[in-house]
């Protein structure tokens, strides 16, 4: 039921309601301080999960990571350079 909710703040508030209702004070005290830790790393979790991941022949052994972001601005750089350079696409 829990992964049924959409957003967030659903499964948060869920969440924080069995946790009342079913751990003991400690252990609510020790479960909520464990999750504010792993929402405190969310971002470097995002950065990892939601990059664009390759491979190339030049690093076989390689997992290449590319933020998009990187990806966006490379590419743009690439067909601005392409269009000074007058290089057909």
């Amino acid at each position: 039921m829990y992964l049924a909710l959409t957003g967030s703040a659903a499964q948060d508030r869920v969440l924080a309601a069995m946790v009342q209702l079913k751990l003991t004070e400690p252990m609510q005290v020790e479960f909520l301080d464990f999750l504010s830790e792993i929402r405190t790393r969310a971002s470097e979790r995002n950065n990892i999960v939601h990059a664009l991941w390759g491979v190339s022949d030049k690093l076989p052994d390689a997992l290449i990571n590319c933020p998009p972001d990187n990806l966006i601005r490379d590419v743009t750089n690439e067909y601005v350079l392409n269009l000074a350079l007058n290089v057909p696409s």
